[in-house]
Order: C-alpha cells, then structure tokens, then sequence
C-alpha cells in the first residue's frame, strides 16, 4: 500500500466511512466503500488530489467540539498547519498546496487515533 493510499483510508475512515478492500484480476488490493446516496460501491476518495473532498475533512477538523480544544486549520503557500490551544500539526509541500495540506490532515488524524488507542 503507498503512503497515499494509507493515507486516504485513514481519512475515509475517520470521516466515518467504512472502508472495504477487494482485489482485482492482476492480484492488486484497491479500496471502495457502499455509497448509499448513489446506492451502489464507489472508489475511495481521493482526499490527495480533490479539494472538495479535502476540505470537507477540513470543515470536520474545525468543527469538532473537544473539550479544552478547538481547533483551525491554516492554508498558506505551500504550509498547511493543524493547531488548537495545546497542539499543533505542520506540513509543507515542495510540490503544492493540497499536499501539504493533505499530509497535515493525516498527521492530525494519526494523532487523534493515538488519543483514541490510549483511552480504550
């Protein structure tokens, strides 16, 4: 699995999408999900290279109501940067704008996932 395609399950699931896993003929892994809107299976987003699928994640992020925490995400050049009161996620791009957003994402998920594993 590449760095995106982990990457983009990570979000999916996070974003409350239950990611399914097949295989196709030439024997190679790919991920979809049920999508009732359209009533059938889709491809995962692709968070990495769809801005609209991206920034609804964003929209997510700063809207979470955490207790103690509220969190914003600033997009600048090619920085992107996760921060609330105590924490703070930056990414930066060589390459472009939704890269290092995308890999800032990632990071805050990641870290909210850790939280998650420390309490159960």
């Amino acid at each position: 699995m590449t760095e995106i395609e982990e990457g983009n399950k990570i979000i999916a699931k996070w974003n409350g999408i239950e990611v399914l896993e097949g295989i196709n003929d030439d024997n190679v892994k790919y991920y979809y999900y049920d999508n009732p809107i359209v009533k059938g299976y889709m491809a995962l987003p692709d968070y990495s290279n769809d801005w609209n699928a991206l920034m609804e994640v964003v929209k997510k992020i700063e809207d979470m109501d955490i207790p103690f925490d509220d969190f914003s995400v600033e997009i600048c050049g090619y920085v992107c940067i996760v921060h609330g009161y105590h924490n703070r996620f930056e990414e930066t791009s060589n390459d472009s704008k939704i890269e290092a957003t995308w890999l800032a994402v990632v990071s805050f998920i990641k870290w909210l996932n850790s939280l998650h594993n420390e309490n159960t």
